[in-house]
């Protein structure tokens, strides 16, 4: 039988990545989601959240390191288990 759909915004690895997280859509998901990635919980959700409103969106990853609370490490943790767009 086929695999029940992924939630919105989440889009299973690729299968080589065996037991790997979900990569989690920056310009889709919701505080839940995010608060998921190891290292944002609820403040740094809202202000990733802040950011994507007031920004439009985010145009690449990098650009989680306009929002304060998240620097280049938390860049570097967060990097695999996110992405822009489908």
């Amino acid at each position: 039988s086929a695999a029940p759909p992924a939630p919105s915004g989440l889009t299973p690895r690729p299968t080589s990545s065996l037991s790997s997280p979900e990569t989690v859509d920056l310009n889709a998901v919701g505080r839940e989601a995010l608060e998921e990635l190891p290292g944002v919980g609820p403040a740094i959700a809202g202000r990733i959240l802040e950011h994507r409103d007031r920004a439009g969106g985010f145009g690449v990853v990098e650009e989680l390191l306009d929002v304060p609370g998240i620097g280049p490490a938390t860049l570097e943790r967060l990097r695999p288990l996110v992405r822009i767009g489908p």
